[in-house]
């Protein structure tokens, strides 16, 4: 999964965002946060979130809104190694991509 979405991100930027509408683009998201957690929260919180876009997932086509778009998430859940070794070459801080999409 890494190595075929590794380009996504840019292809997206560079091919799709030129092309949507303003509130398409300001509902655009990329994060790189990092947060300190033991296994069973890590597990917990990637349950929540599958809890949470199931709905949307296994929603049957005709289902969907007519003004519904399909939006690719991807979501990287990647634990340090022991001492937080990763640290030095990361800030933690969140960011959305839709800060530095042309409009």
């Amino acid at each position: 999964m890494f190595a075929r979405n590794a380009e996504l991100p840019l292809r997206w930027l560079m091919d799709t965002a030129p092309g949507l509408e303003p509130e398409w683009i300001r509902l655009a998201r990329a994060n790189n946060t990092r947060i300190a957690v033991t296994a069973d929260e890590l597990a917990a919180l990637n349950d929540a979130l599958e809890e949470l876009m199931a709905p949307y997932v296994v929603r049957e086509p005709d289902r969907r809104p007519a003004d519904g778009r399909e939006v690719r998430l991807l979501m990287y859940a990647l634990p340090e190694g022991p001492g937080g070794a990763d640290a030095e070459t990361d800030t933690g801080a969140g960011t959305g991509i839709d800060a530095d999409i042309p409009e």
